[in-house]
């Protein structure tokens, strides 16, 4: 199976705030080197795209927004499981997770929870008009806080959550309490 990450973004977003996101989440991926494909929701000839992710998050013109489409190739046509992660607060606290999931080979079993489903949608749609990153420097950013209850975590991915915060204490010292 091939997995890929997928990033909403909108070029016409005049909020700050996502806009900056939106910039920090696409560095964050080359920095983990972690390729990804970005789908640009103010682009007219990918409403179809933009609206069939809006429909798997649950969430509209909120931006970026990042998905994890892994394809299964079968004997007759490729089925394509879309996950939604979150946003860009989501990838800063779960990128070891994240790498974790994109990087696993060979990939676990596919199992479907709540945030992922089958949808033909995206894989049936054309590539026109995305544009591809390739990650190429391997600084990362540490973990610093858990979620767990995001379903979209791997019990291998939450772990792995959990050795970076020992790890992170070991090296850091108790966590601040607020």
């Amino acid at each position: 199976s091939k997995k890929q990450i997928t990033v909403l973004i909108s070029s016409g977003n005049f909020n700050h705030t996502q806009t900056a996101n939106q910039n920090l989440a696409l560095q964050l991926l080359t920095d983990l080197s972690l390729p990804y494909v970005t789908i640009d929701g103010m682009d007219a000839d990918l409403k179809a795209k933009r609206d069939a992710l809006f429909e798997i998050s649950g969430i509209r013109g909120n931006y970026p927004q990042l998905f994890l489409i892994t394809s299964n190739q079968g004997a007759r046509k490729t089925m394509a499981a879309t996950t939604f992660l979150g946003d860009y607060a989501w990838l800063e606290n779960n990128s070891a997770a994240l790498v974790d999931m994109v990087m696993t080979t060979p990939p676990p079993p596919l199992r479907q929870r709540g945030g992922a489903e089958f949808d033909t949608r995206l894989s049936a749609l054309s590539s026109e008009g995305e544009s591809f990153g390739t990650g190429t420097s391997s600084t990362g950013k540490e973990v610093t806080e858990q979620h767990d209850q995001d379903p979209t975590l791997t019990p291998k991915a939450t772990a792995n959550i959990k050795q970076q915060q020992l790890q992170n204490i070991e090296i850091n010292g108790a966590p601040e309490r607020q």
